[in-house]
């Protein structure tokens, strides 16, 4: 794709745009946004810049994105791909760079929903007064996120939490019914629990001067698209394939010992493996809301243990926003095999004379033993955490 397919806006801390971005200043850019996860951004800018008399002055825009609370919005074709706010300005000094530099970290706007924990009782801020253990909810998948989202850091939220301007988009009930009973739990692992087996794609990104959740569904073209290097659509890919982490899950409701309600979930995999591991779900007796959480879990582990990563042929007639977006399901042929997979995140790559953008297909961890690890570290944290908020 072409550098003028993208415009790079930077905002102050009350999301106005202030300018946009000039090509020499992309020329090492990255933007990777996440499907139903936050994303991230990196770009370097000069500290100072000459103009046409040798004249040297601070460069404007840099100085507002390296300011607290200010960020960027990448639009292409389709709309905006990623919007967020810097979280690490790191200045280089150097005989290569005299004026200095600045390398600039940033996120997407997605932070919003994982900076925070859906309570108990949100609707009570003392945490002394909280009037209900769990905030039991059932609703279609994307109301029951939306409801969650309103009623900790949305508009519904108490002040004290509210994100003044965090909005939603109209509510298009989409997706399953799903049966929540969070306690202190991390908002957007919350929403990723409910999106699992749904064809929904969530993101929070600038829309005017405000932040909206938005969701839209996942569109299925393995059969107009087909990544194959072999035809000459694939640039580069890769491919990893490990055990499952887990194949049955014993899931434990309320009451002790021989009187606790226990669930058996499990799935069958090629690998001949059994592996078996214990849920801790005391928070809730409902058999609907357990088999959920035994199914989310099993889903999790089998998927972290397959990525595929590829390039696009810079030759392929497909652009981003266009003919496919974040999160749509595509066909890649891997080693002949025709395996269907969802985008889940579009890396973008701004070079001095084009735009680069890959995919990562499948799952973005287990390419290797460090992102496994990585990974079942994680899972584990997240296992202590569920446990300590249910005692």
């Amino acid at each position: 794709m072409n550098v003028e397919d993208f415009t790079v806006e930077v905002r102050d801390g009350d999301l106005v745009r202030r300018g946009q971005l000039l090509p020499e200043d992309l020329s090492s850019a990255l933007f990777v946004p996440t499907m139903n996860d936050v994303g991230v951004w990196n770009l370097t800018l000069p500290h100072l810049t000459i103009d046409d008399r040798g004249r040297a002055s601070e460069h404007e825009l840099c100085r507002i994105l390296r300011t607290p609370g200010s960020g960027i919005v990448l639009t292409g074709p389709g709309g905006v791909h990623l919007s967020g706010p810097t979280e690490s300005p790191h200045f280089v000094q150097s005989k290569q760079f005299p004026n200095g530099q600045w390398d600039i970290l940033g996120v997407s706007d997605m932070h919003v929903i994982d900076d925070d924990v859906a309570y108990g009782d949100p609707a009570t801020y003392d945490l002394n007064a909280q009037a209900t253990a769990n905030d039991t909810r059932s609703a279609l998948a994307e109301t029951l996120i939306r409801q969650y989202v309103n009623a900790n850091i949305g508009p519904g939220a108490v002040s004290q939490r509210r994100i003044a301007k965090l909005t939603l988009a109209s509510d298009s009930g989409r997706g399953p019914v799903r049966k929540k009973s969070p306690r202190f739990q991390p908002l957007l692992e919350l929403a990723q629990e409910i999106l699992v087996g749904t064809n929904l794609v969530m993101d929070v990104v600038q829309v005017g001067t405000l932040l909206e959740l938005r969701f839209r569904q996942q569109a299925d073209l393995t059969g107009p698209i087909r990544f194959d290097y072999e035809n000459g659509q694939l640039e580069r890919s890769e491919y990893s394939n490990s055990v499952p982490a887990l194949t049955e899950i014993i899931v434990a409701g309320q009451e002790v010992g021989t009187a606790r309600k226990m669930r058996r979930r499990s799935v069958s995999t090629p690998w001949g493996r059994r592996r078996v591991r214990f849920l801790d779900q005391r928070h809730t007796d409902d058999n609907a809301e357990l088999d959920a959480a035994g199914d989310e879990a099993l889903a999790e582990a089998a998927g972290e243990q397959t990525a595929f990563q590829i390039v696009p042929s810079l030759d392929l007639d497909l652009r981003l926003g266009v003919d496919y977006q974040l999160g749509d399901l595509v066909t890649v042929v891997i080693a002949g095999e025709e395996v269907p997979a969802p985008i889940s995140s579009t890396p973008i790559k701004f070079g001095t004379q084009a735009v680069t953008v890959g995919a990562t297909v499948g799952t973005p961890r287990g390419k290797t033993w460090e992102d496994l690890i990585d990974a079942r570290q994680q899972g584990l944290a997240r296992r202590l955490s569920n446990l300590e908020r249910s005692m």
